[in-house]
């Protein structure tokens, strides 16, 4: 069948909204990741399953191409100019360049500490999700399931208050420790002398303790606007 007759099809059934489709390619590779979670190269139907999800990721891919005038070749010859290009330049058409930390601000952990506020916002965004209900956008395949046989609003699992306090002083240790990882990092890399790592490491640490505070516990928690709706940015 011809590319552009599969492409307009899918712009008459599924629309030209890229944001839209990024989020069914989303949901699309949720599926994916679900039916490799299958084992599938144990049995033939499993890897059908997976090779099913699979075909539907590139349609949606396919079609986020097409939606912005580029074939899926021409994003595969885009891939290979930097996978070649790279053999010679690590940097080339890289927007994020990797670089030693001889020439860049901090690096003395090859920027590793970055790990750590990713572990932070996660947990954080599990408390704002807490007991929420789960937008249909976002639904997995088990949750659509569980709708299409309980007609019932899948909601987010709701941790009981205590757990949520501790969740909390999670985010604020690990904030913590990212700003000494980072302070840290810039000292010994020497873009950071003795004196101003002190008055940095100050004043950040006193940033985060102004957003924090001490629980009956005598434990510090990061306090998180658990009113904030966890899916205004999607």
């Amino acid at each position: 069948m011809e590319k552009e007759v599969i492409l307009a099809k899918f712009n008459e059934k599924f629309g030209t909204s890229v944001d839209l489709r990024m989020r069914k390619l989303e949901e699309e590779f949720n599926e994916l990741k679900e039916a490799h979670g299958a084992e599938p190269f144990k049995n033939d139907s499993n890897m059908s399953d997976f090779i099913d999800e699979l075909a539907d990721l590139n349609a949606v891919l396919f079609h986020i191409a097409g939606i912005l005038g580029l074939t899926q070749d021409d994003l595969l010859s885009m891939a290979y100019d930097k996978v070649v290009g790279r053999e010679k330049d690590p940097n080339y058409k890289r927007k994020h360049p990797h670089v030693s930390h001889h020439n860049m601000s901090g690096g003395h952990w090859d920027n590793q500490q970055w790990h750590i506020d990713n572990i932070a916002d996660g947990i954080e965004q599990e408390v704002i999700t807490s007991g929420k209900p789960i937008p249909k956008q976002k639904w997995d395949y088990y949750e659509r399931q569980e709708y299409e046989e309980t007609h019932k609003q899948p909601m987010n699992y709701a941790y009981p208050e205590s757990v949520l306090r501790r969740m909390e002083e999670a985010v604020y240790a690990l904030k913590r420790a990212a700003i000494y990882a980072q302070r840290t990092d810039y000292l010994l890399s020497g873009d950071d002398g003795e004196e101003s790592f002190e008055e940095r490491l100050s004043k950040e640490l006193a940033e985060l303790d102004s957003k924090s505070k001490m629980g009956e516990n005598g434990v510090m928690y990061y306090v998180i606007d658990r009113s904030k709706d966890p899916y205004e940015d999607d």
